[in-house]
């Protein structure tokens, strides 16, 4: 009988990422990420925009602290291959993705980008690049969204969105001790959407709170048909 193998095999990838304009210090942190979750992360080739307007990509990262990131978050959404591609994006700051909440940005990596932090933003949304839809009914989403609870309004970023809540992230300032409110926030391509909605749930360590929506709302149809759409899932009754 032969020895066991001491070397776990590597898994072998499931869907591909495309580096699109990541410094050459930050693509071996994120190829060894994604690697532990089955993604495959290839640099792009030279003329970037081209290669996303005619090669599919499960995901992209960009980093929008260059000047080229918004011509290449364009070439992807009006690409028929990547306009459903998962986005993740890299900043300074977490609110300088609303400058392209236009593109649908999926999560954000804080610069500059180190093994640990990069691990928490793919394990959050690993299984929306992999197409496991049934296990994944959060849809990680960088967008801006208040809530109004008693008078005072207070601004964050979203983290994730699905049809029961979401979850808000504080990154200037504590976490608002609120019991719920009116929560107002307009998901990329689509009209503001206000619903009220409990707190759920308080992380000040980590700055944020998760609301659940009241499904008596009228609005919680229009997030669920945004979903849907960002999916490419048809619910109309077949024929």
């Amino acid at each position: 009988m032969s020895a066991a193998s001491p070397f776990a095999p590597l898994p072998q990838p499931e869907a591909r990422l495309c580096l699109c304009n990541v410094d050459e210090a930050t693509q071996p942190i994120l190829r060894d990420t994604f690697k532990q979750f089955k993604i495959q992360a290839v640099v792009a080739a030279p003329d970037v925009a081209t290669q996303l307007r005619q090669e599919r990509f499960d995901a992209i990262v960009v980093d929008l602290r260059r000047p080229e990131a918004e011509a290449l978050l364009h070439a992807a959404r009006n690409s028929r291959f990547n306009e459903r591609t998962v986005v993740y994006a890299i900043a300074d700051h977490p609110n300088e993705a609303l400058r392209f909440a236009r593109y649908a940005i999926n999560a954000v990596m804080t610069a500059p980008v180190n093994m640990r932090e990069a691990r928490r933003v793919v394990s959050n949304s690993a299984l929306l690049v992999l197409r496991q839809l049934r296990r994944f009914v959060r849809i990680p989403l960088s967008a801006a969204v208040s809530v109004t609870s008693e008078g005072r309004t207070y601004r964050g970023l979203m983290r994730e969105l699905s049809a029961g809540g979401l979850s808000i992230h504080f990154p200037d300032g504590p976490v608002p001790a609120i019991p719920g409110g009116e929560v107002s926030f307009a998901p990329p391509g689509a009209a503001e959407i206000r619903l009220q909605g409990d707190v759920c749930w308080r992380r000040p360590q980590d700055r944020a709170l998760g609301v659940r929506f009241d499904y008596s709302e009228p609005g919680v149809d229009r997030v669920m048909t945004w979903i849907d759409d960002y999916l490419g899932i048809d619910r109309r009754p077949r024929v």
